[in-house]
């Protein structure tokens, strides 16, 4: 009979960290590559989510 096989990624504890890392490198990545204009968008659209979560937290 086959081992179950673990969810292997969920039981490290230093992975969301790692996770978090990896998503913030490709964001970045990401904003370097594109036009100002659509950089600036994405901003203000990180601006309005951190405002509405800080909103959600405050309560």
């Amino acid at each position: 009979m086959m081992p179950p096989i673990r969810p292997f990624f969920r039981t490290q504890p230093n992975r969301p960290l790692l996770d978090h890392a990896l998503a913030v490198a490709v964001v970045a990545l990401l904003m370097i590559g594109l036009s100002g204009e659509v950089r600036g968008a994405l901003a203000g659209l990180m601006e309005q989510v951190e405002g509405a979560r800080t909103t959600l937290l405050a309560h």
